[in-house]
């Protein structure tokens, strides 16, 4: 059986706020402005990851979530319980106001912790305008 490492995923982003800290002159010399992020919904590859001590989060997607036969929610509160990082939400319900419901939902499994993403069509864009004061 192939070793579960060798198949990981890792989504590489340069994060806003990385790029913030970075243009701060005293944190010039960081050498790596990247963030390594697990793309995965599988519990024992994230903690396999999260054994490596280089990752600095998990994103999620439809397809990731639907393979592990579970809901999101409940692969969302067992990835922010096993990984340190941030894990990223994807929406994905069908109507704007359901997506929205479904951004609490997922923010408030750990708002410390969820990261909603939002695919970035002209009627989700209205979802950023509904949620203020909210760091997702």
């Amino acid at each position: 059986m192939e070793n579960a490492c060798t198949s990981i995923i890792i989504d590489v982003y340069i994060s806003h706020k990385r790029l913030q800290y970075l243009n701060e002159p005293h944190n010039r010399q960081v050498k790596n402005p990247l963030a390594l992020f697990l793309d995965s919904a599988n519990i024992e590859i994230a903690k396999q990851a999260q054994e490596l001590g280089f990752i600095d989060g998990i994103t999620t997607n439809p397809k990731s979530i639907s393979e592990t036969g579970r809901s999101a929610m409940e692969i969302l509160s067992d990835l922010v319980e096993i990984f340190d990082g941030h894990v990223f939400h994807y929406l994905t319900a069908a109507s704007l106001d359901a997506r929205i419901d479904e951004a609490w939902e997922a923010y408030e499994v750990r708002p410390d912790r969820v990261v909603i993403k939002i695919p970035m069509t002209v009627e989700n864009i209205r979802i950023i305008a509904r949620l203020p004061g909210v760091d997702i």
